[in-house]
């Protein structure tokens, strides 16, 4: 069965804790995970927040977009921001974060803005964050922008993402495991398979060459 090495806490420990809060990390570090992952979307003044939706409907039971609110507004609906995160991430030196900016917010503020903001508040921490998102142009600017790596997330797994992906070249390539994918393709990136529930499903992917399982319960993924 996979090891806590070999897992990554998606949204932290979000099949037991609310997603993307510091308690769901802490909570998936206390399972002895080395590795989490976070979703970040940007307020209307441009300040990362620990968000996975770009409203609070979901998560908040509140009607209201993250693009209405403020950075200054945060603890108003209990909302952790990605300083935060990277605070936390100080205490914890061990601690690997991947950090998802959101598509949404790539609309909203621009592809440049978004993945700047994110670096410079991931800078104190930046060689253990790992910039990932679905969007291939913010992906090609994380380097740039101070990363040292990135991941992208398949947004579906055939002949035309295996193109792009061979000119991203990213550390990490990210498949959800409904893709059932046939083919893991060779290259110099890790492959991370996410969604994953099932242990015998977790080591299956691993014995087929996938690298890293993300589960929002990596505690039922092994002894």
């Amino acid at each position: 069965m996979p090891d806590p090495s070999q897992l990554v806490a998606h949204r932290g420990f979000a099949g037991e804790y609310p997603e993307n809060t510091i308690e769901a990390l802490e909570r998936a570090i206390e399972l002895g995970l080395d590795k989490v992952e976070i979703d970040v979307q940007l307020t209307s003044d441009g300040v990362p927040v620990m968000l996975h939706d770009d409203d609070l409907k979901r998560t908040k039971g509140v009607d209201r977009s993250i693009f209405d609110i403020r950075s200054s507004e945060l603890s108003n609906y209990n909302l952790e921001s990605l300083r935060q995160v990277v605070e936390w991430g100080q205490s914890n030196p061990i601690v690997k974060i991947f950090v998802e900016l959101k598509g949404e917010s790539i609309r909203h503020h621009g592809v440049e803005a978004s993945v700047k903001a994110i670096a410079e508040t991931c800078k104190p921490i930046i060689d253990r964050c790992v910039f990932i998102s679905f969007d291939a142009p913010a992906c090609g600017l994380a380097l740039p922008s101070g990363f040292k790596k990135m991941g992208w997330v398949l947004p579906s797994h055939d002949d035309i993402t295996k193109k792009v992906c061979m000119g991203l070249n990213p550390d990490y390539i990210f498949c959800d495991v409904a893709c059932n994918a046939g083919d893991y393709w060779n290259g110099g990136w890790k492959w991370v398979v996410y969604e994953v529930v099932d242990r015998n499903v977790a080591q299956e992917l691993i014995d087929r060459g996938v690298d890293l399982i993300e589960s929002k319960r990596p505690n039922e993924l092994f002894d």
